[in-house]
């Protein structure tokens, strides 16, 4: 989530190859630049839940369709949140493959929920 004063949240939950939830994380945001830049912190928590555990094989999922497609490599990305996005590279390269998937914000609303309780 983000907030017009800068504040937000972001929330993960990763699910099994069943779709089965199996952990979940939130945290809070006290400066973040737009609503994008929250976007890229969420998949970089996600990415980062999913490193704590040794996860391999991992999918990551956002409802934005512009972040999606920059991580997949299909469009390139000048914004605020370019910094984000090459730690979430980084990141990604420490687990043994990575891909990225866009879904609606309805298919997300377990994480959505996760980051409003925080």
């Amino acid at each position: 989530s983000f907030h017009e004063d800068g504040t937000g949240a972001v929330g993960a939950v990763l699910r099994n190859n069943k779709g089965v939830a199996v952990a979940g994380a939130g945290k809070p945001l006290s400066s973040v630049l737009n609503a994008g830049s929250a976007e890229a912190l969420a998949l970089l928590n996600s990415l980062e839940l999913a490193e704590q555990l040794g996860c391999t094989n991992v999918t990551l999922e956002s409802d934005s369709l512009e972040l999606i497609q920059a991580c997949k490599g299909e469009s390139e990305i000048f914004s605020p949140y370019i910094a984000i996005l090459a730690d979430i590279f980084a990141r990604a390269g420490m687990i043994t493959r990575v891909s990225f998937a866009h879904y609606p914000r309805e298919a997300n609303w377990v994480a959505h929920h996760l980051a409003k309780l925080r």
